[in-house]
């Protein structure tokens, strides 16, 4: 009896697997994009952190595709979650500049949501279309110190093909990171580099206020 009321429940979900798949797929949940590039900006002020991320998708199959990603922040040690976030697509295909934001014709916005404390968005990509899209938010830290995941990368399954950091001050120094940083050519601004990306430690930053 008990075997034929298993059969039955399986048939059953045998049945529905398609119905299953195919809202899944419309709801974005299978990992169908791909992820292949980061490039983010941070700006440390005395008791806050300006985050300003921009992101590369790529859609290798020959459907459109709609995916669905949460966005994981930095907390602890007095870092406080964003209170709003702000998630745009790029049109114009070229790649977003820290220092020049894109023309206004081609930025697009995308609906945030929050569930629980979990902040999603949808993406959706064309047949073998590659897009940028950018987040930005601020965090309060009144501690001094800041951070930004970068362990998320993992579930993706494959490196990141490049991965650029920058941090900028503002009338503070940064005395602590456990990634290595180097001066760059603007002033006030630290930063490093990855090549087939795929950490296992999120980036954690300490200033001191000037």
């Amino acid at each position: 009896m008990g075997w034929r009321t298993l059969t039955g429940s399986m048939g059953k979900w045998v049945l529905g697997l398609p119905l299953l798949c195919s809202i899944a797929y419309v709801a974005g949940l299978f990992p169908l994009a791909r992820f292949e590039e980061e490039s983010v900006d941070i700006v440390a002020h005395p008791t806050s952190i300006d985050v300003n991320g921009a992101y590369l998708f790529e859609n290798i199959h020959r459907f459109p595709i709609r995916q669905t990603l949460t966005f994981p922040v930095a907390t602890g040690k007095g870092l406080s979650p964003p209170a709003t976030m702000l998630v745009h697509r790029i049109e114009s295909g070229a790649q977003p500049s820290g220092d020049e934001p894109p023309p206004a014709e081609s930025v697009r916005p995308v609906p945030v949501h929050n569930a629980f404390g979990v902040r999603w968005f949808m993406i959706v990509l064309r047949p073998k279309e590659k897009v940028w899209f950018i987040a930005n938010y601020t965090q309060n830290a009144p501690s001094h110190q800041g951070g930004y995941v970068v362990t998320s990368t993992r579930s993706w399954g494959r490196p990141l093909d490049k991965a650029v950091f920058r941090l900028r001050t503002e009338g503070v120094e940064i005395v602590e990171s456990n990634y290595r940083l180097k001066k760059l050519s603007s002033a006030h601004t630290l930063g490093f580099e990855r090549r087939s990306f795929m950490p296992s430690e999120d980036w954690t930053f300490a200033w001191e206020v000037l």
